[in-house]
């Protein structure tokens, strides 16, 4: 055969051979561009993501004198009864939150899971003796809606709210170090005031009694209103107490996954 001639009939094949190479070098060039944007916008968007979180941290209950009932909760030792007195407080123990991610986060709502069940369990007829020789104990009457507690001090009414906390933002820690504080329910932070100072007044009869752990449900939003979702649960620890302050922890265990919903 001419060299000439087969060469001639084999340009047509060749040319189809080439625009099929050239075609698939496009698309798979297309394909690990398309990729690599969504990797790069992915990248970009996590990196500026808020992203909140709750420090275990000690914190302490002050009380008016030597085994004497808390009165006051705080995140430092350093606060005095007297600055106590001259300021009227509720009984609730301060949380602290921070946004560790590099962005804002909007419309943020915590609601608690508590057994309340338990708790009460463990306190009712708790006795106890006070100065004097007196004997005390404490009783609860309550319902889905509130607690009774017969006291010390008389009777107290305590509200149960479990999703009443909200913040509207909350700014990066690069931008607001200080986070955000935040309380618990007043019923969980007056029953464990209640398991302190039984456990103060008399170790025995707490020794086996674990106060109930606090579910904290996080939800929150970005710029690009995205919503998050985390769970944290958290425990109250007693660690123990000098004449007018008790030691306390609380400790915290992130048991969520951020759901990111970016697509």
């Amino acid at each position: 055969m001419n060299i000439y001639k087969f060469w001639d009939n084999s340009i047509p094949s060749i040319n189809i051979f080439i625009t099929a190479v050239t075609a698939f070098a496009t698309i798979r060039y297309v394909w690990i561009s398309s990729k690599t944007l969504r990797e790069i916008k992915l990248q970009r968007e996590t990196t500026y993501l808020p992203e909140i979180i709750i420090n275990s941290t000690p914190f302490y209950l002050k009380c008016e004198n030597e085994y004497g009932f808390p009165v006051q909760y705080n995140l430092s030792s350093d606060i005095t009864l007297s600055s106590i007195n001259e300021n009227f407080t509720i009984l609730t123990i301060p949380i602290r939150v921070y946004n560790i991610g590099f962005g804002s986060a909007k419309k943020v709502h915590f609601k608690f899971d508590f057994d309340v069940k338990k708790a009460i369990s463990i306190l009712q007829n708790k006795k106890i003796h006070l100065k004097g020789g007196l004997e005390h104990d404490f009783k609860f009457d309550y319902d889905s809606n509130s607690i009774m507690v017969s006291g010390i001090n008389g009777q107290s009414y305590f509200p149960i709210s479990l999703d009443n906390q909200f913040n509207s933002y909350l700014l990066p820690v690069n931008i607001d170090r200080n986070g955000a504080d935040f309380d618990l329910p007043l019923h969980i932070s007056s029953m464990y005031a209640i398991y302190s100072f039984i456990w103060r007044v008399n170790h025995q009869l707490m020794k086996d009694c674990s106060f109930p752990p606090i579910t904290i449900h996080v939800n929150y939003s970005d710029i690009n209103n995205k919503d998050f979702n985390k769970i944290f649960e958290v425990n109250l620890l007693f660690k123990g107490g000098g004449a007018i302050e008790i030691w306390n922890k609380l400790e915290v265990k992130d048991l969520s996954i951020i759901n990111y919903n970016l697509f």
